[in-house]
């Protein structure tokens, strides 16, 4: 009995960690992580999206953390969210800091 409730904790315990993994849930419930995302620089090249992770929710927020690319990254310009979906374009290249809430 005793070894089931064992094996029952550890289960919970890893389902946790890898559903959470890398995200912070805020008291209102909205969830922050980081992601990098690049993208190429050309007349042909079109914005990367890169959808919202969580069902149910909606992309209120994104901050860039780092650039790692020659380009300027300018929010609103060359990247920036919706309420869907986030995206790169223009060269710019980096580590973002995204905020979803719950809808």
């Amino acid at each position: 009995m005793v070894s089931s409730k064992i094996l029952f904790c550890v289960v919970l315990v890893t389902l946790l960690v890898v559903c959470c993994l890398g995200q912070e849930v805020n008291d209102d419930g909205c969830i922050k992580y980081t992601k990098d995302a690049r993208a190429g620089y050309s007349r042909r090249d079109k914005k990367v999206r890169i959808p919202a992770r969580n069902e149910g929710y909606e992309i209120t927020d994104i901050l860039m953390t780092a650039r790692t690319s020659f380009y300027q990254c300018v929010q609103g310009k060359n990247f920036g969210r919706t309420k869907t979906d986030w995206f790169v374009a223009k060269g710019c290249a980096g580590t973002f800091q995204i905020t979803e809430c719950p809808l």
